[in-house]
C-alpha cells in the first residue's frame, strides 16, 4: 500500500499467507517480465519477520494512477507513524498538507484525523485497552516484586480513580534516609479530561 501510495503504480496481491506473500502489477496481464514481488517468513514461523525471496521492481506497463489509491487509516498512520510520534499534537491539515507533498494524493480531513488517532494508538496504545490491563497488572506486579506495594482504586461501577504503587528498595529506604519526602504525580488528560495522581511514595496511612 505504501509502494502504490508512493509510486502510483497500481498492484494486486496473488498470494497471501501467514508464511508467504506476493504480489504483481494489476496491469500485468500476461508480462511475466512486468513488476512483482514475492516474500516469504525468515524462519518459517508464524509472525516471524519476512524476507524478499524475488523482485523485479520496474515496470513495463504505462501504470500510474488510475484512481486515487485506497486509502485506509492503516495506510494513513503508517505513513505518519514517525511523525506523530515526534509531534502527537500535529494538526489534521498538516497531516493533509503532508501527504499531499510525500505521495502526491489528497485525503479527506476524516482520513487525516482517523489516521492520526491510529498512529497514536500504535505508539502509545489504546486508552481503553490500556485500562481493561490494570487489574492484570496489579496482579502481576504484586506476584513478582515481593515487598512492594500496588493499590488499584476504583469506583463501584469499575471506573479507574487512580493506581498507587511504592517498591520494596523505596519503601526500605526511609528507615535510612532524612525525614523528607518527594511526590511525583502522573495527570491523565487526552480523551480523559479529569487528572488523577499516580504516586511513588508512601503519603498516607490509609495506604499502607
Amino acid at each position: 500500500m505504501k509502494y502504490h501510495a508512493a509510486n502510483g503504480y497500481a498492484y494486486k496481491v496473488t498470494r497471501n499467507e501467514k508464511l508467504r506473500i506476493a504480489a504483481c502489477c494489476a496491469n500485468k496481464k500476461k508480462d511475466k517480465y512486468n513488476w512483482h514481488m514475492y516474500a516469504v517468513s525468515c524462519d518459517d514461523v508464524e509472525g516471524s519477520p519476512f524476507i524478499i525471496k524475488e523482485l523485479n521492481n520496474h515496470h513495463n506497463c504505462d501504470g500510474g494512477f488510475i484512481n486515487v489509491p485506497n486509502v485506509s487509516k492503516s495506510l494513513i498512520s503508517s505513513l505518519i507513524k514517525d511523525a506523530i510520534k515526534q509531534n502527537p499534537k500535529k494538526k489534521t491539515k498538516d497531516i493533509m498538507e503532508q501527504i499531499k507533498r510525500e505521495y502526491g494524493f489528497d485525503i479527506s480531513r476524516y482520513d487525516a484525523y482517523t489516521g492520526k488517532r491510529n498512529a497514536l494508538n500504535m505508539a502509545w496504545g489504546e486508552d481503553e485497552k490500556s485500562f481493561a490491563y490494570l487489574h492484570w497488572y496489579t496482579k502481576q506486579f504484586s506476584e513478582t516484586n515481593h515487598g512492594s506495594r500496588v493499590v488499584l482504586e476504583t469506583y463501584a461501577s469499575q471506573k479507574f480513580v487512580r493506581l498507587f504503587i511504592a517498591f520494596e528498595e523505596c519503601i526500605s529506604g526511609f528507615n535510612y534516609g532524612r525525614p523528607l519526602l518527594f511526590m511525583d504525580a502522573t495527570h491523565l488528560k487526552r480523551i480523559y479530561p479529569l487528572s488523577y495522581d499516580v504516586v511513588s511514595s508512601e503519603t498516607d496511612a490509609n495506604w499502607k
